[in-house]
């Protein structure tokens, strides 16, 4: 518990202090427990009914936990090369450990759904807002994670954070045009007929 706060408030010491102990089971079920969070806050705000928030928690939540794993898997895969071309040294499992710990803020997303009630109509922008500042926090933590298990410099720890971000977005960029270009092409061709 105490790696966990250090984490959130001396988040360097943390991370040096992970690659030591190496908590892989504590940052798998902090993982786990944002993934949660998020999927529980978000159903609180959307006041979804019943029926569709008891499918969100079982399926939706078995899906978006097998994605978060996997993607987590993934994108510390690729920083570890990425972090290795700009000459960082390190050791992928400490820099896995680290993107799982970074997670920690998505915790707070039920309960900032909840305080976002408060706000009656602007629940929904209020708890948005919230998401954004959790995002930013675990964006932070990531890139500090990413330098500190490497030893790069801030420049190129968010360098290395966003190469893979960028081409994943150019990536769904083509994919949506062609996939565009595909549904108009087959449009044409039913009206042709």
């Amino acid at each position: 518990m105490e790696l966990i706060y250090h984490f959130l408030f001396d988040p360097v010491s943390s991370i040096r202090e992970i690659k030591k102990v190496r908590p892989c089971l504590l940052a798998g079920s902090i993982v786990i427990l944002a993934t949660v969070s998020g999927t529980i806050g978000n159903l609180l705000v959307t006041g979804l009914a019943p029926d569709i928030a008891k499918i969100s928690l079982t399926l939706g939540l078995v899906i978006k936990l097998i994605s978060i794993f996997l993607l987590w898997l993934i994108f510390t895969s690729i920083l570890h090369f990425i972090a290795e071309g700009l000459k960082g040294e390190g050791e992928v499992s400490s820099l896995f450990i680290s993107l799982g710990f970074s997670f920690i803020p998505g915790i707070l997303l039920t309960p900032l759904a909840l305080i976002s009630h408060i706000f009656g109509p602007l629940k929904v922008f209020i708890y948005l807002l919230f998401g954004v500042i959790i995002l930013i926090w675990i964006v932070i933590l990531q890139v500090l994670a990413l330098k500190e298990t490497y030893q790069l410099s801030y420049g190129k720890a968010c360098l290395a954070f966003v190469i893979p971000i960028c081409i994943g977005g150019i990536s769904l960029f083509v994919l949506g045009i062609l996939s565009l270009l595909t549904l108009i092409s087959f449009i044409d061709s039913l009206l042709s007929f």
